[in-house]
């Protein structure tokens, strides 16, 4: 609820960047620690992180302004403006393209990112609820809360979203200074995502679920998300609907294209796609080092 958290100098400190910016640290260090476990290069590993990165940001920002937007805002940062889907694709896109050029074992690369890719989401979910976009439904309860209005210099109201948009379909007067009560789906969504994160970080500690864990991950989140989304007002409407849209049919195709995954990892055994094998001979001792580990923790057990 509170669009800046501070002001250095005059310059503001945006709580939604601040949370982006925790997040994508957050998950690069953990997938960091992750793959040195799986014994990968480090800095193998840490160009494609960095790449991962900037291919996140740059997706997830085209996502935005293609779906919800205009390209002529594409350096305006004030208001946020990023679709978690976006980042997720183009992030992942990039690290594998990168671990199949610079011979990563892409099941280990993609083991290690499920924890990472959720715990940065369920992080950045904090800083949509500072901005105050991704909100739910109005209603009364022990829960809800509400948004401020924001004016600019020129008394204009340039924010929150939530206030913007019961603006727009009348529930409030520019008199107004709070959007009405909702219930904070952002921190719904911050809960399910760590939850994932965390689950998803236990059964790699265990060597569980090796070379599809991500989409189990996948297919979990994407089956909440779902059933969040039914709590997301319809924000293409002049009213408060809620109906199907675009993030329902995301979260259906990350659904499915976790399934499918886990579906060809069960009848194709280990090496269900062809990566399972290490393409350099220093990562085959990496390989090897890292089972003959993992049998003794096994047999001390």
């Amino acid at each position: 609820m509170r669009p800046i958290l501070i002001e250095l100098g005059g310059n503001p400190l945006y709580g939604y960047w601040f949370f982006y910016g925790l997040a994508m640290l957050s998950s690069v260090l953990l997938a960091i620690w992750l793959c040195r476990r799986r014994e990968l290069p480090f800095w193998k590993v840490w160009w494609m992180l960095l790449l991962a990165v900037l291919g996140a940001f740059a997706s997830a920002r085209l996502s935005w302004l293609f779906f919800d937007s205009d390209f002529a805002d594409f350096g305006d940062l004030k208001s946020g403006g990023e679709v978690s889907y976006g980042a997720i694709l183009g992030g992942l896109t990039v690290a594998m393209v990168w671990a199949l050029i610079r011979g990563l074992r892409l099941p280990d690369v993609l083991d290690a990112a499920a924890p990472a890719i959720f715990a940065g989401e369920g992080i950045q979910r904090i800083g949509c609820f500072c901005n105050g976009c991704c909100y739910g439904p109005v209603g009364e309860t022990f829960l809800s809360v509400q948004f401020p209005k924001i004016l600019s210099p020129d008394g204009v109201i340039v924010g929150t979203p939530c206030f913007l948009y019961h603006l727009n379909i009348g529930l409030v007067q520019r008199g107004d200074i709070l959007s009405l009560p909702v219930i904070p789906i952002q921190l719904f969504s911050m809960t399910v995502c760590l939850v994932i994160a965390g689950v998803s970080l236990c059964l790699f500690l265990k060597d569980k679920l090796k070379g599809c864990l991500i989409f189990v991950a996948f297919a979990s989140y994407g089956v909440l998300r779902f059933i969040l989304q039914w709590f997301r007002p319809n924000y293409d409407f002049a009213e408060e609907t809620y109906t199907w849209n675009k993030g329902h049919t995301m979260a259906v195709i990350m659904a499915l294209v976790g399934l499918f995954f886990v579906f060809m990892r069960w009848r194709l055994g280990a090496d269900w796609a062809g990566f399972d094998a290490a393409k350099t001979e220093k990562d085959s001792k990496a390989f090897r080092r890292h089972e003959l580990k993992r049998r003794k923790r096994t047999k001390q057990k």
